[in-house]
């Protein structure tokens, strides 16, 4: 294994779709995958579940995301991705 890659996407259940698009090559290459988005919304989080290329699925409030967003974050895997804009974080 080369570590872990995270994957964040906090949007619709399309936006979610195209993120985990990911996951495959992701775990093809190697990787522990997590995936990072929001509880908030309509359960948006549940194209997630189940998914046979994800290690660690985490769940976060609003309250939870650093006031930088997650770019702290990088500090926690081997690779980081970003499905998000910055802006996304904070509304």
């Amino acid at each position: 294994m080369k570590g872990w890659a995270a994957v964040c996407r906090f949007g619709g259940v399309g936006d979610n779709l195209v993120a985990a698009s990911t996951l495959r090559p992701l775990k093809k290459l190697g990787y522990n995958v997590e995936v990072i988005t929001t509880k908030k919304g309509s359960n948006t989080h549940t194209v997630f579940l189940n998914n046979p290329f994800i290690d660690k699925l985490s769940l976060k409030d609003d309250g939870e995301i650093p006031g930088g967003g997650l770019e702290t974050g990088r500090n926690r895997g081997d690779t980081f991705s970003r499905r998000s804009p910055p802006d996304a974080w904070n509304r």
